[in-house]
């Protein structure tokens, strides 16, 4: 160490005070080298030299702080970030880094520093973890649905122990304890935690749950305690059932002001005991048994009026719900109601109260689904495409809620089927009557505001619809001077019940009442008061089946309701007209004559309309739009060339056309008519007339199908059936005579001559048969027993229809028969020479007339 000059006056430091700069120096450089290699130890690997990477976008600081450290050694994911060292660059002013002394520093390479403007991640302070990752959605959805379950079970739970812990204390202190004050407490108990839960619900929105229990427990202490002031005789019965009627209404607002749904649960059992309870007082005391029952309606009407009003307060979602309460307590009146006690008072009191309690039904059904309704939204509705059934607005409304109308039918129901029932105690006509009355408003109501039918829809026209199948059979007598007229009552509620459905365009309605129409018809036909109301009906079904199919648009599903149309033409309507005849001026032979003959007309009428040609709307056939319309012969989906009718309506018409007929059998038996009544020769010629139109329409209606076989044969067949029946109802003779002979004859001729104009084989051969079995009856069967110069005529007038016959066969087999030359052409639409088969799609055949070629695989004919 060198010692300075420039103080020629100083004095040299001793030896002692530099071997001590000498230790400490030394120690320093010691710990230096210490320090240094424990920063060495804690600074991670250089990473081995990368090559340059594109630019990318800067991480966001929470990306970038939540980032997991790179793997020391690992190659980096493509488009990650380089890993920053977790101590980073000295800031310049700022001290130095933790766990460093002041000239201790590794020097920092240049490299190192980041660019101006680039974002440093940041690090989470030492001793944080990150937050463990979300739950999945269906995770948190069952947990919170586990909670939910667990809480209310719990609730439940507290309040059944809780009611349980009060009834074993009242138990057993019972006897030591006035009723005035059991009746009391339990009450005020009741009370207190009503109000309790009704504020916990209104001031603390998270204690729900609480809420519901306190309150629900409080509403049935309230419930218990009332009761057993009537029960125990602390109260007279009247005060005590307007107490709970209070009580009932209070828990109702509290309810909608709160939107406790178990507060609703509680009312709902509590408004049955409540009426359960006015049942038996009145059971104890049948002289109040009248007021028991006007206050049971009373009650439920004043309760569904309450729920209606405070409701608007809830949620449109929730409405629906806070209503069935009343619903529930409205079927209870129903079933509880002292009907067999109370009309011995004042019957028609009892009648206004069961008519009262209908109406409280119906319009409290109306106002849950118009709630319902408004939950939900009104959309407009969309057309329908052309060839799909029309949806009106009433079809495309919400229907979970629209089940309640159900209630609407159940509620006679459970009045006439009710222990004891009503044929003791109320006169069952007035009964009839009076539901009658109130449904009838209610439907034509409905029928009339447009809000009430786009609210109810169609669910409420059934079950107003089912409600008078039942309430109108109640008071039906068929031997009663007012049947009638409680027929036509019912009839014309069930009417106006369906108008609504009609209205929108849908077929249901025109089933529901057609088919009621023909019901009734084949029940209570039997006097002509009763067959004037089912013809009225019968012509309003048609009516209604009309104007559905007016409404409907291009509805082909409307087009089945023609079925429905013609039934009540050819059955319903013709017999009424006979009933109501019979009864006016004319005799039963006349009535069942005019009846049969409007029968038949009516078969004639609906073939020349083109009812055999296929289903068409009910409009579209009797306008006549395909009058002389008939199915023909098109080739058959299968392959090889078969054929088949175009539609199996002809054939389904002319089986009916068979079995009508038959009930004309028993007409040519000559015990049957009355020979000496005036009139009976023309009555059988009219009948006979009307069996040869149904023997033209039944031919003319198959004619074109005759090259089928099976259709051939039957044309035949059924066409000589008609002829034989007709000429025996004419010449007043049995099917083995002698006029019934002439007629097969005339039939299998004219059935040869059918065969040949429509190259029918099967047709030829049954009339050629046909023709020689009634040529040898005529001549060894109907003459035998002649005399010989009789017999001998006969056999050869015989011989000489034969020949006529074979000398006919032989020219009609030269005109028609002859094959067709190979330069015919074929019909048209038929496959072409060398391209046998199924023509293309929409193309079919026409069916080959006079010599025309029939393509391959056809109907054989020769």
């Amino acid at each position: 160490m060198e010692e300075s000059t420039d103080d020629p006056g100083a004095t040299p430091p001793p030896d002692e005070a530099l071997t001590v700069l000498r230790e400490i120096s030394a120690r320093l450089g010691t710990m230096e080298q210490r320090l240094a290699r424990l920063e060495a130890s804690r600074r991670p690997a250089a990473a081995p030299p990368r090559p340059p990477e594109p630019p990318t976008a800067p991480v966001p600081p929470a990306q970038a702080f939540w980032a997991a450290p790179a793997v020391p050694g690992a190659p980096p994911a493509p488009g990650a970030h380089p890993q920053q060292p977790l101590t980073g660059p000295p800031v310049p002013g700022a001290g130095p880094a933790p766990g460093q002394f002041p000239g201790t520093a590794p020097p920092v390479s240049s490299a190192a520093t980041p660019p101006p403007g680039a974002r440093l991640p940041v690090q989470p302070p030492d001793g944080h973890l990150p937050p463990p990752p979300a739950a999945p959605a269906a995770a948190r959805l069952e947990a919170g649905t586990e909670n939910r379950v667990g809480k209310y079970l719990l609730s439940g739970a507290a309040a059944l122990l809780v009611l349980l812990s009060a009834t074993t204390l009242i138990a057993m202190w019972w006897e030591a304890i006035p009723d005035l004050v059991k009746v009391s407490t339990v009450f005020v108990i009741g009370v207190v935690l009503t109000v309790i839960g009704t504020w916990l619900a209104i001031r603390r929105p998270g204690s729900v749950l609480h809420a519901a229990t306190v309150t629900g427990i409080g509403g049935g202490l309230g419930f218990v305690g009332l009761m057993g002031a009537s029960l125990l005789h602390l109260v007279a019965p009247i005060p005590s059932f307007a107490a709970l009627s209070v009580w009932t209404l209070v828990l109702l607002g509290l309810a909608a002001r709160t939107r406790l749904v178990f507060t609703i649960v509680i009312v709902a059992l509590g408004g049955v005991a409540t009426t359960a309870l006015a049942a038996g007082q009145a059971a104890e005391n049948p002289d109040q048994a009248l007021l028991a029952l006007l206050l049971m309606v009373a009650y439920a009407g004043a309760t569904s009026l309450t729920s209606a009003v405070v409701v608007r307060s809830v949620p449109p979602p929730s409405r629906p719900g806070y209503l069935l309460a009343p619903l529930l307590l409205i079927i209870t009146t129903a079933v509880l109601l002292p009907i067999e006690a109370a009309h011995w008072i004042f019957e028609p009191g009892v009648l206004a109260g069961v008519g009262l309690l209908l109406a409280i039904l119906i319009g409290h059904v109306l106002v849950l689904t118009s709630a319902a309704f408004a939950a939900h939204g009104a959309s407009p509705p969309s057309p329908a495409p052309p060839g799909q059934e029309h949806r009106p607005a009433a079809a495309q409304r919400p229907t979970q809620w629209a089940a309640s109308w159900l209630s609407v039918p159940l509620v006679p129901f459970l009045l006439v089927a009710r222990p004891g029932g009503l044929g003791s105690s109320l006169s069952l006509d007035a009964f009839s009557y009076l539901i009658l009355a109130v449904l009838g408003v209610t439907a034509l109501a409905q029928t009339l505001l447009a809000s009430l039918r786009a609210a109810s829809g169609a669910w409420a026209c059934h079950c107003l619809f089912a409600a008078a199948l039942l309430a109108g059979p109640i008071g039906i007598h068929l031997g009663s001077e007012r049947t009638p007229l409680l027929l036509g009552a019912t009839l014309l509620v069930a009417l106006l019940a369906e108008l609504p459905v009609v209205l929108a365009g849908r077929q249901s309605g025109v089933w529901a009442f057609g088919v009621l129409v023909f019901a009734a018809g084949a029940l209570l036909s039997d006097r002509w008061a009763l067959a004037a109301v089912i013809l009225a009906a019968a012509l309003a079904a048609i009516g209604v089946a009309l104007v559905v199919d007016r409404r409907s648009g291009q509805n082909s599903a409307v087009r089945a309701t023609s079925v429905l149309v013609a039934v009540l033409l050819v059955w319903r309507v013709p017999a009424a007209v006979g009933s109501v005849a019979d009864g006016l001026a004319l005799s039963t032979q006349q009535a069942m004559t005019l009846n049969w003959a409007l029968s038949a007309l009516a078969f004639v009428v609906l073939s020349a309309l083109g009812l055999g040609a296929g289903l068409h709307g009910p409009v579209a056939l009797l306008t006549g739009r395909f009058a002389g319309a008939r199915a023909v012969i098109v080739p058959a989906a299968l392959p090889g060339g078969t054929y088949r009718s175009s539609s199996q309506s002809a054939w389904v018409l002319a089986v009916l056309m068979w079995v009508w007929s038959w009930q004309l059998v028993p007409l040519a038996d000559w015990d049957f008519w009355d020979v000496t009544a005036p009139g009976e020769q023309v009555q059988r010629l009219v009948l006979a007339a009307a069996l040869l139109a149904l023997a033209v329409t039944f031919v003319w209606l198959l004619a074109p199908l005759v090259a089928l076989p099976l259709h051939g044969l039957a044309t035949a067949s059924g066409g000589t059936w008609f002829v034989v029946l007709a000429t025996c109802l004419a010449s007043r003779s049995g099917a083995a005579g002698v006029p019934a002979g002439i007629a097969m004859l005339v039939a299998g001729a004219l059935s040869i001559v059918l065969g040949f104009r429509q190259r029918a084989r099967a047709v030829r051969l049954y009339g050629l048969v046909l023709v020689i079995v009634m040529v040898l009856k005529f001549a060894f069967w109907d003459i035998s027993a002649q005399s010989s110069l009789t017999r001998v005529v006969s056999l050869f007038i015989g011989g000489l229809i034969c020949f006529a016959l074979s000398v006919l066969y032989a020219r009609a087999d030269a005109q028609w028969g002859t094959a067709p030359g190979p330069s015919d052409p074929p019909p048209p639409g038929a496959p072409q020479a060398g391209h046998q088969g199924t023509p293309p799609v929409g193309t079919y055949p026409a069916v080959p007339q006079g010599g025309a070629r029939r393509p391959h695989g056809g109907p054989t004919r020769v």
